[in-house]
């Protein structure tokens, strides 16, 4: 099995809290600090399979939310 990063390697316990509030804002879902922790080390896993940089992935998230946003406003 791979050694998935530890979720604080990255990101402290602080900032895996925020993230989790933010979620719950954002979503009405309520993840825990650990459930952040492993979605962000899946996505570290993902960017480090594919070569991409952090950048990259918030820049591609943007364009697609751009699109939904033009999407949902043409349909209206």
């Amino acid at each position: 099995m791979g050694t998935a990063p530890r979720p604080s390697a990255a990101l402290g316990a602080e900032q895996l809290d925020l993230l989790a509030v933010m979620v719950a804002e954002h979503t009405g879902v309520q993840l825990s600090v650990g459930e952040v922790g492993m979605v962000e080390a899946r996505l570290l896993e993902f960017m480090r399979e594919r070569g991409l940089s952090l950048e990259q992935v918030l820049v591609e998230a943007a364009c697609n939310r751009r699109g939904a946003l033009a999407r949902e406003l043409a349909s209206a």
